[in-house]
């Protein structure tokens, strides 16, 4: 039996929408499943594979659509914690950044420029740099 998901509003990039699919797709009880996003060009992939339904087919391109083909109901369940696992490790993994946001001349002189400023093969007092920051300013 097919059973139809619509997350209204819920954009999600279409690789990892993808590699959510393939994931998806290796549960027990998932004979097929596809995960895309609501646009025209993802509904042909729907029809075209057989798993076009009348609530996809009024599915928003903002609306995220997950589409389950299995003869048991609690698979669905199951193919929904799952979704909701990998969709959150993935906002988890991008809230961690190795880049820092500067905000000021300071911190700009001190991240970045200070570690280029100090690659020069001669010695640099902290008095020569606060009198460059006073001329920058200037």
């Amino acid at each position: 039996m097919l059973y139809t998901v619509i997350k209204k509003n819920s954009y999600q990039d279409s690789i990892n929408l993808m590699l959510l699919t393939n994931s998806i797709n290796n549960l027990d009880g998932v004979t097929k499943c596809s995960i895309m996003m609501g646009t025209d060009a993802n509904k042909d992939i729907f029809r075209n594979s057989g798993l076009m339904t009348k609530d996809a087919e009024a599915a928003s391109p903002s609306d995220m659509v997950i589409l389950v083909d299995t003869e048991d109901e609690a698979v669905v369940e199951k193919v929904l914690s799952e979704s909701e696992k990998f969709l959150n490790d993935l906002a988890v993994k991008t809230e961690k950044s190795d880049f820092e946001n500067v905000n000021s001349l300071d911190g700009a002189l001190k991240h970045f420029l200070m570690p280029i400023w100090l690659s020069f093969p001669f010695q640099v007092n902290m008095e020569q740099m606060r009198l460059k920051k006073r001329w920058m300013l200037d």
